[in-house]
This record gives structure tokens, C-alpha cells and sequence, in this order.
């Protein structure tokens, strides 16, 4: 893989050359169009349809690996993965990542509005964080940590060019100078488009980093859907009642039920689904009011 052109240039260059090229194509100063010289075609359809089933069945795992662990469940008993997981995670995963986007792309339009070094800085490192951190404090429950953590983050946005351009007079333009920075050299939405279309080691690196954020993330949307059931099957077996987790096989998951503290032990029985006129399995819906409690 390489870049056929007379000349070689940098990553940084070639995204750069791309965005001038862009926005200002008038200009003469800017080089030819650099054409990626890939032998890997990343557009097949047979490999965008073996990526899509793979981020699919991985997704609906660790949907089921966060969901499972509530429950004090390994992922052991994590024998197959049926369609109607995959597209409720996927579905889940789908929503979550276009809420974010649009969260984002409003504020970007808002923002955009009033430009100065002060809305830009919110705008291209702190509104992603910002959204993100928002996410994590719907799923986690000791999320206190979060806003202080981007209470931080947002003083050291607007601390740091002070330091970093000591040579730069005034404090807005040591702003200005950290947005100039940002804009060629940092991590915004521009330049991750044009990464990821033009440059191949950055489509390998996206789909690697991908993978390892998307087991955690996901497995919080399971843990989280766990907290939120409320609908379950219950039966009732010598005095005992017990609910029904999930199915294994041709077997059920059940724990015992204390229905007074609505709680559950983290007893784990796998029963045999055997059932007939003389000897049935007699399975109650019910519906808890408030959230089930997991006792060790």
C-alpha cells in the first residue's frame, strides 16, 4: 500500500492536502489529487457482509456476557447466540450510536453559529467527551465520578494554551492558536473522514479500536437491560419459587426468589424442560414494581 505521486508525503500531509483540496480547489498552489495505491478493495460486498455478521454476533456475546453477569451468570453458559439477540443488540447499539451522532452534529450546527476560539474548543475536543460522558452516566450507577472528570477536562482545554504558546500574545490568541492546532494536527470529524477514506492503516486501526471498545460498551447495554427487566416467568417447585433467567438449550436458567425483598440468590440451577398433563411445569408471568435485587 502506498501513494502514487511524485512526491512522498506524511499522514498528517496527505490529510491536509486532501482537506485544502476541499475546501479551497481554486487555489494552484494546491498539489494533484493523491490516489491511494491499495490492492485491497475495502468496498467488496462479500467483506462489508462478513464485517457486518461479525460485529453482529459479537455484539449480541457481549450483550449477553453484560446480561448474564448481572445475574452472577458466566459466559460459559453462553452456548449459541439466536437472531433475535443480535438484533436487539444491534438495534440498541444502533440507536445509542445515531443518538450520539446527532447530539453532536446539532451541537456542531449550533456552535457554528457563534463561531470564536472559545465555541470551537467546546465544540471539536469537549462536546464528544461531553455526550460520551452523559452516555456513561445513563448506564453507570456510581457515575459521579464523570462530571468531575469532565469538570477537568474542560479547565485543562482552557488552562493549557497558556503554557503551550507562551510565545503568542493575548489569551484569546493562544486560543486561536490551540484551535489552528486542533484543526491540522488533532483528532476532529473532518480529519477522521478523511483518514478513514484516504489513508488504509487508519480503516485497520479503526476497525481494532472498534472491536475493543464496542465488548465493554455493549456488555454495559446488557448489564443495564438486565436492571431494567421487570417482566419474568416464575415457578414454584416444593415451597420455592424461582425465576426464570434466560433459556439454555432445551433447558431453562433459574434462581431462587425470595418475592417478599424481591431479590434472587446468586444460586444457579439448570432444570430440564419436562412437561405433561400428570406432571406439568406450571410457569407464572409476573411483574416486579421495582428493580430485582441480586443477593451473593
Amino acid at each position: 500500500m502506498g501513494y502514487s505521486n511524485k512526491n512522498r508525503y506524511s499522514t498528517r500531509q496527505v490529510i491536509r492536502l486532501r482537506r485544502r483540496s476541499y475546501e479551497r480547489p481554486s487555489k494552484p498552489e494546491v498539489p494533484e489529487v493523491i490516489v491511494e495505491d491499495s490492492k485491497f478493495n475495502w468496498f467488496d460486498t462479500s467483506f462489508l457482509i462478513a464485517m457486518c455478521t461479525l460485529f453482529g454476533y459479537f455484539m449480541a456475546y457481549s450483550f449477553q456476557k453484560g446480561k448474564y453477569s448481572y445475574y452472577g451468570i458466566t459466559e460459559i453458559f453462553i452456548n449459541q447466540v439466536d437472531i433475535v439477540t443480535i438484533i436487539i443488540a444491534v438495534s440498541i447499539f444502533a440507536g445509542i450510536v445515531f443518538t450520539v451522532y446527532s447530539l453532536y452534529d446539532n451541537t456542531r450546527a449550533i456552535i457554528k453559529l457563534y463561531p470564536s476560539p472559545i465555541t470551537k474548543l467546546l465544540l471539536y475536543p469537549f462536546s464528544p467527551l461531553l455526550i460520551i460522558g452523559m452516555f456513561l452516566m445513563f448506564l453507570l450507577e456510581d457515575f459521579i465520578v464523570i462530571p468531575i472528570i469532565l469538570f477537568i477536562i474542560l479547565v485543562w482545554i482552557f488552562v493549557s494554551p497558556i503554557s503551550q504558546h507562551k510565545e503568542v500574545q493575548g489569551y484569546k490568541n493562544k486560543l486561536q492558536k490551540k484551535v489552528e492546532y486542533i484543526e491540522e494536527e488533532g483528532f476532529t470529524f473532518t480529519n477522521f473522514k478523511y483518514a478513514i477514506k484516504y489513508i488504509p492503516t487508519a480503516r485497520v486501526f479503526f476497525i481494532i479500536s472498534f472491536f475493543l471498545i464496542l465488548n465493554p460498551v455493549v456488555s454495559l447495554i446488557g448489564i443495564n437491560e438486565a436492571k431494567t427487566e421487570r417482566s419474568y416467568f416464575m415457578l414454584k417447585h416444593n415451597n420455592q419459587e424461582y425465576l426464570v433467567i434466560d433459556e439454555y438449550g432445551d433447558n431453562i436458567i433459574i434462581a431462587p426468589f425470595d418475592k417478599k425483598k424481591n431479590t434472587i440468590k446468586k444460586e444457579i440451577q439448570i432444570i430440564e424442560v419436562k412437561s405433561d398433563f400428570e406432571n406439568p411445569i406450571v410457569l407464572k408471568n409476573i411483574y416486579l414494581e421495582d428493580k430485582l435485587v441480586i443477593k451473593d
